[in-house]
């Protein structure tokens, strides 16, 4: 008896050395594989946009411009347009992978009954009259099964699940700053649109005008036939130009429409020429650079980047010993009438170690790649932020020199209204000739439509800036990547 007792323990010890050099092999088989790329520091430059003591506005950053229509359309858009709904079903399918990945960290109770026609052998392990005959094994047990997760493999796992969905989350609202940035940013080229092809209307209303003043002159002699031909053509380019003005007008209705998810009918009526009076509001003077921050691509990249790390961990995890607890209780009979007896008992219950001792290559090509995929997410979130950089100060330099240059347009835009108007007059009463109002007139014409274009550039700079620094967004705290 002592002896046999001594035996086991002197296995039992050995065991306990075998499974603690196997532990050490384990550990030692990743040596050498780590990531390569590092998370880039952030910028710290500020970026000087606009008037000091003006505040950003929220989320719902479109209706600075207190524009009704614009509202309207932002808000349809953002509940009807399926870019929205299939970003909005990826984030559902991201916390479905969250819940499941949850689940596997708990304990698992499984019910199993069967009923199973099934011949003994005669030379297995049940003798006559069992071994030989056919019958039914009627079965009922509860399974109970539990990992421990020692190596933090499955608590990984539901790290990168969680960011995974993360990010689902900040791409789907990245989408939403996309969708109303493209509505706001089309609205608004549709209003200079209707703003130019207005231009175009009252070019072809004076032109008419001109032409029959000059068939008056020609017919007292005041002119000659030429400046008749020349006043036709200047009437038949300005229908060519409403023709082309009102393409550009129905191209952004159909875009606009587009957007919002909807046919072409659906913004037939839409907009109204923008004019002087439309109002834009003021950014702050300095931009911090970590404004960036918000940005809904940016942490939806960073996001990436944390589940990548946390997939890491879970392939590092696959080198260590696997330690499960299984148990099951339950009945069993060849008699369905003694199913429910006592002696119909049965049970299991113990651990179940398992290591990986020989794969040939595949949990160090795994984790090559988790690395690889980990260097991907840095270098694309690095990028991101050079980029996103880049985009803002793009957009403060076009909104300044937009917002700088309007002044002087406008008084442009009056002092060649004003030669019109004199040359006009001058030609009206004998003093000028065809010619000199032409030329008057297309510079009229030119700065007006000038006027328009930069008004617009400003507008849409305005936009870009907004999208550019993530139009509201706030994104959640995060803890470091790696």
């Amino acid at each position: 008896m002592t002896e046999s007792v001594s035996k086991l323990n002197t296995r039992a010890r050995l065991a306990t050395v075998l499974a603690v050099a196997m532990l050490g092999a384990g550990c030692a088989s990743y040596s050498g594989i780590e990531p390569q790329s590092k998370i880039a520091a952030a910028p710290d430059a500020a970026l000087t946009a606009g008037s000091p003591g003006a505040q950003w506005p929220a989320g719902d950053w479109w209706q600075s411009f207190k524009d009704p229509v614009l509202d309207r359309l932002v808000g349809r858009a953002l509940a009807n347009q399926p870019t929205l709904r299939i970003a909005q079903a990826r984030v559902r399918r991201a916390q479905a992978d969250v819940a499941a990945a949850s689940a596997e960290l708990m304990p698992s109770l499984d019910t199993n009954e069967s009923a199973v026609r099934q011949r003994f052998s005669a030379n297995g392990y049940f003798p006559a009259p069992i071994g030989g005959g056919t019958y039914t094994v009627y079965q009922g047990t509860l399974d109970f099964h539990y990992e421990f997760d020692f190596w933090h493999k499955n608590r990984d796992a539901l790290e990168a699940a969680l960011s995974a969905a993360g990010a689902a989350q900040a791409d789907a609202d990245a989408a939403r700053l996309v969708l109303a940035s493209g509505i706001a940013s089309t609205y608004f080229q549709l209003r200079y649109a209707l703003e130019q092809s207005a231009i175009a209307h009252e070019a072809l209303d004076r032109r008419q005008q001109l032409l029959k003043l000059t068939q008056d002159r020609t017919a007292s002699g005041l002119e000659s036939e030429v400046s008749v031909r020349q006043a036709q053509a200047e009437v038949e380019q300005a229908q060519v130009d409403i023709v082309g003005a009102d393409r550009t007008v129905q191209l952004l209705r159909n875009q606009l429409a587009a957007l919002l998810g909807a046919g072409p009918q659906a913004t037939a009526d839409t907009g109204r020429r923008a004019g002087h009076g439309l109002h834009t509001a003021t950014l702050p003077h300095v931009v911090p650079a970590d404004l960036l921050g918000r940005r809904p691509d940016i942490a939806a990249s960073r996001a990436r980047v944390e589940a990548a790390a946390a997939r890491i961990g879970v392939a590092k995890a696959q080198f260590m010993p696997n330690i499960n607890l299984a148990a099951s209780l339950g009945l069993q009979s060849i008699d369905l009438g003694t199913l429910l007896t006592g002696n119909s008992r049965l049970f299991s219950f113990g651990p179940a170690l398992s290591l990986p001792i020989f794969e040939g290559g595949r949990l160090r090509a795994n984790l090559k790649a988790s690395d690889a995929e980990y260097d991907i997410a840095v270098e694309q979130y690095n990028q991101a932020v050079i980029d996103a950089v880049r985009e803002a100060a793009d957009a403060i330099t076009n909104y300044r020199h937009a917002t700088h240059a309007l002044a002087p347009e406008d008084a442009a835009v009056d002092a060649t209204r004003q030669a019109y108007q004199l040359t006009l007059s001058r030609y009206k009463s004998g003093l000028n000739n065809y010619l000199s109002v032409l030329i008057a007139e297309n510079k009229l014409l030119e700065r007006r439509s000038a006027r328009a274009q930069l008004a617009a550039r400003q507008v849409a700079s305005l936009i870009d800036i907004y999208k550019a620094l993530g139009g509201g967004y706030t994104a959640p705290s995060v803890a470091a990547a790696h």
